[in-house]
C-alpha cells in the first residue's frame, strides 16, 4: 500500500496535468491571454516536479543530497522563475542554478 504523502502528490499531480491542459486550451482559444499560459506552464511544472523519482514531495532532506533531490529543487526555482521576478533577483538566481549544475 502506498503511503498517504504519495497518494496525495499522485493525486495532485493528476489535477495539476488536468487544470495544466485546460489553461493551455483555453490559452490557445480565448485571446492569447498571457496569464492561461502562465498558469499552464506552472501546473505543468508541478506536474513534473512530483513525477521525477523519488516520487511525490521531498520529506527526507538531508545532506548530501541525491542528484534526484537536486533536479527537483530545479523545479522549485523555475516557479520563482516564472512568477516574474525583478531584475537583479533574476541574475542571481541564474548563479544559485549554476551552482546546482556544479555539485
Amino acid at each position: 500500500m502506498e503511503s498517504f504523502y504519495q497518494i496525495i502528490a499522485i493525486l495532485t499531480a493528476g489535477i495539476s496535468i488536468c487544470m495544466g491542459f485546460l489553461s493551455l486550451l483555453t490559452f490557445l482559444y480565448n485571446g492569447r491571454e498571457k496569464i492561461y499560459l502562465l498558469y499552464g506552464i506552472m501546473c505543468l511544472l508541478v506536474l513534473a516536479f512530483i513525477l521525477l523519482p523519488p516520487v511525490g514531495f521531498i520529506l527526507n532532506d538531508s545532506a548530501p543530497y541525491s542528484s534526484n533531490i537536486k533536479l527537483k529543487r530545479v523545479f522549485n526555482l523555475s516557479f520563482l522563475g516564472l512568477l516574474g521576478i525583478k531584475k537583479e533577483w533574476s541574475h542571481s538566481l541564474l548563479r544559485h542554478l549554476s551552482l546546482f549544475a556544479t555539485w
